[in-house]
Formats: structure tokens, C-alpha cells, sequence
């Protein structure tokens, strides 16, 4: 059911290649020894889409990930999560600027509402923590 296209080496996917997996899921993008590493976008069939670093097929380094919704996350991940600096901008117009850990706003961030209101501070867990 998978179909792939593209480079190999010693019977292995490495270089530049397209798999698409059974599911409709597609990758394009660098391959080493048979695992998504380097860069490279990744669709989902639901219309999910991450594009940027892998490491040993995980989304780990620099991306962009786009939810169905139209919310767009812009920055760092490690080993799949947003975790680090980054920008998560919501389609009503919200924006969160500053750090991030295991997918959640963690450690200091402003956070932008829509009607131009804003709060500037430390998160924990995704919630703001006012002193």
C-alpha cells in the first residue's frame, strides 16, 4: 500500500524522496537511512501540514505546523512538540509570542488578543501566571 519515489542507497531511502503511506498521508522531503531527516513537509489526509527539520523521523529543529483550523505555529520543536522559542498565531486573530515547552506556552511570553489587549509575563502549562 506505501509508494515511494525517489533516491536510495544500499537499499535504504536516502536522499531526496516522496513516500506516500497507504493512509493518504504524504512526506516529501530528504531521506537518510530509510528515516525522514533533513528537510521536509509532511501532509496529513485531514489537511494538517509540518514543514521544516526532521531528525530520525521526528519533527525536531526549525517548522511550520498548520492545524485543519488555519492555526499556524512558527519556531522550535524537539522530537515532535513545540518546545522552545516560538510563534503560535490564531486564525480570529490571537497572537503568543515567546517559549514554549512539550506543546504548551511555558516560561516568559506575551500573548496578543485580537482587540489589541495584551499580557506580558510568565506562563506555566499554557496559562498565565499572574503574581
Amino acid at each position: 500500500g506505501d509508494v515511494y519515489t525517489g533516491d536510495f542507497i544500499d537499499g535504504k531511502r536516502t536522499g531526496k524522496g516522496k513516500l506516500i503511506w497507504k493512509s493518504g498521508n504524504m512526506y516529501e522531503g530528504d531521506f537518510v537511512d530509510g528515516a525522514r531527516s533533513g528537510k521536509g513537509k509532511y501532509t496529513w489526509t485531514d489537511g494538517e501540514t509540518y514543514e521544516g527539520d526532521f531528525i530520525n523521523n521526528k519533527r525536531t529543529g526549525k517548522g511550520r505546523y498548520v492545524w485543519k483550523s488555519g492555526n499556524v505555529y512558527e519556531g522550535d520543536f524537539v522530537d515532535g512538540k513545540c518546545h522552545g522559542k516560538g510563534k503560535r498565531t490564531w486564525v480570529g486573530g490571537d497572537v503568543y509570542v515567546g517559549d514554549f515547552a512539550n506543546d504548551k506556552r511555558s516560561g516568559k511570553g506575551k500573548y496578543t488578543w485580537a482587540d489589541g489587549r495584551d499580557y506580558t509575563g510568565k506562563f506555566d502549562g499554557g496559562i498565565a501566571v499572574i503574581d
